[in-house]
């Protein structure tokens, strides 16, 4: 549901994992990732501050692992609280360094590493950062696409070359992914890319009103 941006209905399966998992001690361990889902959830849907405050809530857990400290240092990021982020990505290095992790936190931890080299301006850094995330993607049900998404943000941001070839695999990997919560912010891309200011005014004010968190990614 949260890949294909149904918001509310994702909402809702977290909120209900939660009242289940709060039952089984042996499946405490999976109630961080239940609240972070649910925190990402409501702040695309527009609780931003709601959103935040259980992503914090979840990264605080005893049993957060490190894709839950990832999740939390980015939504950090995107509300420009830059000091928790600092401090959560320093947990998620640490936990990184102390031994073996599974797949899906080096995609997460390089996706937070992209998203400061953008804000940084180190475009060259951020593509090939970028670049890096396809070996990752699979870990997650729509990684493809975010991948291929963050790919086409940060070559058209560094005005690469493949900017044009990367926002068309982007588009094609969403659709056929059906991983909508992306589709918003490829069409805002692909609008800024080929200068209509109309189609890139009314996928803002979509944006504005669906998905919260692409105008504090962009």
């Amino acid at each position: 549901a949260l890949a294909q941006g149904n918001y509310r209905d994702a909402q809702g399966l977290a909120s209900r994992a939660r009242v289940v998992l709060s039952d089984s001690p042996s499946d405490a361990g999976v109630v961080p990732s239940t609240v972070m889902v649910e925190a990402i959830a409501r702040a695309e849907g527009g609780s931003l501050d709601q959103g935040f405050a259980m992503a914090e809530e979840a990264a605080a857990h005893g049993l957060a692992g490190p894709d839950v400290v990832a999740d939390a240092a980015y939504l950090a990021l995107l509300r420009g609280d830059v000091d928790v982020s600092d401090v959560l990505e320093h947990r998620l290095r640490q936990a990184i360094q102390s031994g073996p992790t599974e797949l899906g936190t080096h995609y997460r931890a390089t996706i937070l590493a992209v998203l400061r080299l953008l804000t940084g301006g180190e475009f060259e850094e951020a593509i090939a950062g970028a670049r890096l995330l396809s070996e990752y993607a699979t870990t997650d049900i729509d990684g493809p696409s975010r991948a291929a998404y963050l790919m086409a943000l940060t070559a058209l941001l560094g005005q690469d070359p493949c900017a044009e070839d990367a926002l068309a695999e982007a588009s094609e990997r969403i659709g056929a992914q059906l991983a909508w919560r992306w589709n918003h912010r490829i069409e805002v891309l692909n609008a800024c890319a080929t200068g209509e200011p109309e189609s890139l005014s009314g996928w803002l004010r979509e944006c504005d009103r669906t998905s919260a968190l692409v105008l504090p990614e962009l």
